[in-house]
C-alpha cells in the first residue's frame, strides 16, 4: 500500500522526490569470522550491516529487499515506561498534524506564486482521479492482503494503555479486533477512493470535495497504525518489505503530511 501511494503521488508532484532523502540515518559495519570445529572447512569471512551499531544481518542478504536490518528491542519506544510511550505517541501525532499544517501552507503559497487558474488546474485535474484509484486498490488490498494489514493493527491497550478504540460488533460478525479495523478500512478505501475518481472525471454528480473530505478522515484515523509500526517496530508479514527502520518510517511520515494537505486544498478551495 505505501508503495502503491508513493509511485501514485509521484505522478502528481515531481518534488515529492525530495523525501526520499530524509532522516537518513548512516549505517555501520563490522567483520566476523566463525571458527570452524575441528575437522570442518574453513568458513569464508563476511560483512555485516549494521543500522546504529545495533542489529546486524549480511551484506550478501541486502540485496533482497525481504531482509532489512532491524533495531535492537531495546531502542524502541515499546521499550520504555507506561508514561513515556503514551507522550512519544502524543508526540508523534503532534509532529504529523503540524508537518501537514506546514504542507498546506506551502501549498497554498505556490498557489498564490502561479497565475491565477494554474494551481486550480493541476489540482482538478491531476489530483481526484489518481488519488481515488490508488486509495481503491488499496483498500482492496486490505482483503488481498488482510494479513499484513491485521499485523499494523495496534492492539488495545498499546502505549501504555493509552490505545482503547473499540470494535462494536466484531465478535457478532466472527471477527478479531485487528480483522474488524483491517476490513472496515479497507471497504472505506474501496468506496471512497472510486467516488473521488468518479467525480474527478464527472461521472458522479457528487463534488470532489465531499469525497476527499470523508478519504481526508480515513487517512487521519489510520495513522495510529503507522505510528504502532514505528513505536514497535511491526513488519506488515512476510509477504511485504519491512520499511527500514527509522529512515523509512521518517519518509512514510512525511508522504503522510503531504497526502494530508492535499486532501486538505481538494476540500477547502479557494
Amino acid at each position: 500500500k505505501f508503495a502503491a501511494l508513493c509511485g501514485g503521488l509521484w505522478l502528481l508532484a515531481a518534488p515529492w522526490g525530495l523525501v526520499e532523502g530524509f532522516g537518513l540515518v548512516p549505517s555501520s559495519c563490522c567483520t566476523f569470522a566463525v571458527r570452524p570445529a575441528l575437522g570442518q572447512r574453513q568458513p569464508r569471512v563476511g560483512r555485516v550491516a549494521c543500522v546504529g551499531g545495533l542489529r546486524c544481518g549480511e551484506e550478501a542478504e541486502k540485496k533482497d529487499p525481504m531482509v532489512v536490518p532491524r533495531p535492537d528491542p531495546s531502542i524502541l519506544v515499546s521499550a520504555r515506561g507506561e508514561q513515556e510511550q503514551k507522550q512519544a505517541f502524543a508526540l508523534a501525532l503532534g509532529v504529523i498534524f503540524s508537518g501537514t499544517a506546514v504542507a498546506i501552507a506551502g501549498l497554498s503559497g505556490l498557489e498564490g506564486l502561479l497565475p491565477d487558474g494554474w494551481f486550480a488546474a493541476w489540482r482538478d485535474y491531476t489530483w481526484p482521479v489518481p488519488l481515488g484509484l490508488i486509495f481503491a486498490a488499496a483498500g482492496v488490498s486490505h482483503f488481498t492482503l488482510a494479513p499484513a494489514y491485521i499485523a499494523i493493527v495496534p492492539p488495545i491497550g498499546t502505549w501504555g494503555g493509552l490505545w482503547k478504540v473499540p470494535a462494536p460488533g466484531a465478535d457478532k460478525l466472527g471477527l478479531s479486533y485487528a480483522e474488524y479495523h483491517t476490513y472496515w478500512t479497507g471497504a472505506c478505501e474501496v468506496v471512497g477512493g472510486l467516488t473521488l475518481a468518479g467525480s474527478g472525471l464527472g461521472l458522479l454528480d457528487i463534488p470532489v470535495p465531499v469525497p476527499a473530505f470523508f478519504l481526508g478522515l480515513l487517512v487521519a484515523a489510520v495513522t495510529p497504525a503507522n505510528i504502532y509500526m514505528y513505536t514497535h517496530d511491526m513488519r506488515m508479514g512476510d509477504k511485504v518489505p519491512p520499511i527500514p527502520y527509522p529512515s523509512g518510517h521518517y519518509g512514510r511520515a512525511a508522504l503522510q503530511m503531504i497526502l494530508l494537505s492535499f486532501f486538505v486544498k481538494l476540500v477547502f478551495q479557494e
